[in-house]
């Protein structure tokens, strides 16, 4: 990180600030819980949140919009599955869900140490697959490592621990424009989508 004095005037000095990395747009926050479903029902009926789009992430799925593969927790291959459910606020502020049904993640690791929470921030979107490569080198080099990551239909994201500045996990996302995201699997609480 680094300071450059730029000038001085009335005993006033100006200071250029170099960070090392900038973040882009915050685009979501995310919560791990015990039951997603429970969780999204009492939103919906207590404040009026939602409706839920819900998704199921499987490494054992060949559905377009269940799969996930490339895994990779704490810098080992994983195998892991979760269940998630999103909603986009009026503003497109995205809050999300997730309930980790199997495997070792960092989602159960929250809730074990922690109980359930806000998780991590998806704060930097990325453009390209060869931007997200150089957005994870460059994290890594300053000392936050990447904690899981992996590849969902159109998407890539990775997780970095960044929890000694900014207090909680930045998720790094990429979506890839060409492809089209699957339907979900259900819609809360209007009813089934593309199950």
């Amino acid at each position: 990180m680094g300071f450059q004095m730029i000038s001085e005037e009335d005993g006033i000095m100006a200071v250029k600030h170099q960070p090392l990395f900038t973040i882009n747009r915050p685009q979501q926050v995310a919560f791990v819980v015990f039951d997603v479903d429970k969780t999204i029902e009492r939103l919906w009926n207590v404040f009026g949140i939602g409706p839920w789009q819900i998704d199921i992430r499987d490494y054992n799925s060949a559905l377009d919009n269940a799969m996930i593969k490339d895994m990779m927790y704490r810098k080992k291959p994983g195998r892991f599955s979760y269940k998630m459910a999103e909603t986009a606020l009026p503003d497109g502020f995205i809050l999300e869900y997730i309930q980790p049904t199997s495997g070792e993640n960092i989602y159960s690791d929250f809730l074990r140490e922690h109980g359930e929470g806000m998780h991590h921030i998806g704060w930097h979107i990325v453009h390209s697959a060869e931007e997200f490569s150089r957005v994870t080198a460059v994290l890594e080099a300053q000392g936050f490592p990447c904690i899981q990551s992996a590849r969902v239909y159109a998407s890539q994201m990775a997780y970095f621990d960044t929890t000694s500045v900014l207090n909680t996990i930045l998720e790094v996302s990429f979506r890839d424009p060409a492809k089209t995201r699957p339907a979900p699997h259900a819609i809360y609480p209007d009813g089934k989508a593309g199950a």
